[in-house]
C-alpha cells in the first residue's frame, strides 16, 4: 500500500531540499571493495533526471549474515 502523502509529484519541491552548501551524515558501502565507511559531510543527493528519486531512510538494520559476507568470513 502506498501512502499518497509521502509521494512528491512536484519535482521543484524536492529540488528545493538539495542545497550545494549543506551536507548529511552517511554510511557508504563500496560493493567493489566490500567496505563500509561513515562519512560525516556527504553531499546531499540531487534530482538530475525525471526518473530519479530521493528516499529518506529513518531506520535501518543489517543482518549478521551481511556482516559476515562483508568481512569475507561467510561460507
Amino acid at each position: 500500500m502506498v501512502d499518497n502523502d509521502l509521494l512528491v509529484n512536484d519535482r521543484s519541491s524536492v529540488q528545493d531540499m538539495s542545497h550545494d552548501d549543506i551536507n548529511m551524515e552517511a554510511v557508504v558501502f563500496n560493493g567493489k571493495e566490500l567496505t563500509l565507511k561513515y562519512v560525516k559531510d556527504f553531499p546531499i543527493p540531487k534530482i538530475v533526471n525525471d526518473t530519479d528519486v530521493i528516499v529518506k531512510v529513518e531506520y535501518s538494520g543489517i543482518c549478521g549474515t551481511d556482516v559476515h559476507i562483508i568481512q569475507a568470513t561467510y561460507g
